[in-house]
């Protein structure tokens, strides 16, 4: 929570039965409705906005099947001069896909930092543009202000440096789904490893996320061949995240970037349609950061701008050319940054068994297995990446008169330029001829989901829609491992809505121990 972006969008009612509405089955592939629905969740998306504080704007928020019990906290964050630039550009303008079309309509991104001073005791958000990893004036909302509040009430106790190595269940719990008894834990001091300790209680949350949270159960050891919380099979399976493809350009006239958090608008009518029993859906993320979205920008740096964006200084001067320098790279510089521009498209994919986390046979400092991992892209994924990139082309060739795009995609091996589908680019023009780039698949969004699964049926989920495991009722999971399905949205909204939801629960079964 130090490192979001403060994206505080909904899930759509159609995202938490994806199954039951399009039935998705792509190479062998296919979803799972969540054990909830969206009115069942709604009011508690009203609470996690009111306890985050998001800022939203009053209307325009009732997108593809979207209703509200409660306004937002605050007023929206106000729409930055490139994100107006982009709604004059999309006006009227259609995605068709597979004979189908669907309106393209930028609209206010809520976020959850502060539009006014005063809420949470936040100060209003100065538009730094650097709100990743840590807002610098604490106008977005961070875990701490809640760990202070945790802290006044003095009812909680913290243990830093302890790090969480096994859940162990009740030796005395005969019964087939056995409570838990206490999380056995490791501490570290600045000289090394200290004592071991372990907490006990009557209710166990484990909120350590998606890969922390699966490699506690899997080191927990409960009956032969079966880890806590794992008869299902399920704990550490079906790893996610969201892919995402980049389009970056060098757009006509100024739209003026880095102004405003990294993204105030985005288009969001492209996350639900007919199209999802074949593909997966998107939403586009409108960037106010210009080209820093790290690593994949096309060029960033003085020597770019000093080279005019094909050879560096020491071939120009080895040319008999002169590198720009003084007051002509500073005309350069202002040229070329108060036009660029990114969409970011997060990608929807479905559930894969065989990507997963594991425990690796190397050990950390503490002796405790690090995770290993396996992932990918699928072919559901991997179509909604082409069409993001598509819908991303049509929006920038409607803010450039002639468009030259150079097709990239990056994976573990380094940048690759695709020749074959790059145009002819134009000598006379910077960036080596070429105003879009198009930065294709394995960019991740960090948005890690999907290894502890809530459902009905215990043999193919972990958790119930309570956020309560199976196998044991008086541990409870958080976080977006909890994902049967992933649709395209941001999930920290909905993370703190389910927790919030599970608290209600929780205060019922404490107050029935008593």
């Amino acid at each position: 929570m130090w490192h979001w972006l403060g994206t505080s969008l909904r899930f759509l009612p159609h995202d938490l039965k994806l199954q039951s509405t399009y039935n998705p089955q792509v190479d062998g592939l296919h979803a799972y409705d969540w054990p909830l629905d969206y009115d069942e969740l709604e009011p508690w998306y009203g609470l996690a906005e009111q306890t985050i504080g998001v800022s939203g704007a009053a209307t325009g928020q009732d997108y593809l099947g979207l209703t509200r019990s409660s306004p937002f906290p605050m007023p929206l964050i106000p729409l930055s001069y490139l994100d107006n630039q982009f709604i004059a550009a999309t006006k009227g303008m259609q995605f068709e896909d597979n004979g189908q079309k669907y309106p393209m309509l930028v609209s206010s991104t809520p976020q959850g930092r502060n539009s006014i001073p005063g809420f949470g005791n936040r100060p209003q958000c100065k538009g730094s543009t650097s709100c990743i990893p840590i807002c610098p004036i604490q106008a977005k909302y961070d875990p701490t202000q809640h760990i202070e509040l945790a802290k006044q009430t003095g009812d909680v106790e913290f243990r830093s440096q302890a790090v969480a190595y096994q859940v162990v269940v009740d030796a005395s719990d005969t019964s087939t789904t056995p409570r838990i008894s206490e999380i056995k834990y490791k501490t570290y001091t600045d000289s090394g490893p200290g004592p071991e300790g372990s907490v006990s209680g009557k209710i166990f949350v484990l909120c350590a996320h998606a890969i922390e949270n699966a490699k506690l159960l899997l080191m927990s050891p409960w009956k032969t061949n079966t880890t806590v919380a794992n008869t299902s099979d399920q704990v550490g399976r079906n790893l996610a995240d969201h892919p995402v493809s980049l389009v970056y350009a060098l757009v006509d006239d100024p739209v003026y970037p880095y102004r405003g958090p990294l993204a105030t608008s985005g288009i969001e009518s492209l996350r639900d349609g007919a199209f999802r029993s074949q593909r997966g859906c998107f939403r586009m993320e409108i960037g106010n950061d210009g080209w820093s979205w790290p690593t994949y920008g096309p060029y960033n740096t003085p020597a770019d701008f000093m080279s005019r964006f094909g050879k560096s200084p020491q071939q120009l001067i080895d040319a008999g050319q002169v590198p720009l320098y003084g007051q002509a790279l500073a005309e350069q510089v202002k040229e070329n940054l108060t036009r660029q521009s990114r969409i970011g498209c997060l990608a929807e994919g479905l559930p894969n068994p065989d990507y997963r986390v594991t425990l690796s046979t190397e050990l950390d400092d503490l002796g405790i297995p690090r995770p290993q991992l396996a992932y990918g892209i699928d072919e559901y994924a991997k179509r909604s990446l082409n069409a993001s990139v598509e819908a991303c082309l049509q929006v920038y060739k409607a803010l450039i008169k002639n468009p030259r795009i150079q097709y990239n995609w990056v994976d573990n091996t380094g940048t690759h330029v695709d020749t074959a589908r790059s145009d002819e680019p134009d000598p006379d023009q910077p960036y080596n001829g070429y105003n879009l780039f198009v930065r294709e698949g394995w960019a991740g969004a960090g948005h890690i989901m999907g290894t502890h699964r809530m459902g009905d049926d215990p043999g193919t989920s972990v958790t119930d829609a309570n956020c309560i495991c199976h196998d044991h009722p008086n541990l409870y999971l958080m976080g977006s491992g909890l994902w049967p399905s992933y649709t395209a949205a941001n999930p920290t909204l909905t993370i703190a809505a389910l927790a919030l939801r599970a608290t209600k629960n929780i205060d019922t079964q404490l107050k029935a121990m008593k």
